[in-house]
């Protein structure tokens, strides 16, 4: 019996450029891109326990309630292939 060994997979971004989010912090909801919601990762996977400031808004880490994904960046640009090759 041959032992195989996996090889450890190139680790993928958290998230696509293009993906869209929206981060709940009590009665506000915020709408961030991919590369946005990058900052914020980073910032909380830091220990930062502040405010992240955005262009036009800027969210207190403690106060965030939920963050999911409306918009699948990845998906966007594979149907998009797609397309391109049906034509």
């Amino acid at each position: 019996m041959a032992i195989v060994k996996k090889q450890p997979s190139t680790p993928r971004p958290y998230c696509h450029p293009k993906d869209k989010w929206v981060v709940k912090t009590g009665n506000e909801n915020f709408a961030l891109s991919g590369k946005e919601l990058e900052l914020l990762r980073q910032a909380t996977l830091a220990g930062k326990r502040g405010i992240v400031w955005f262009e036009k808004f800027a969210i207190s880490i403690p106060h965030i309630t939920c963050i999911y994904r409306t918009k699948s960046g990845e998906r966007e640009e594979r149907e998009e292939k797609e397309w391109e090759e049906r034509a």
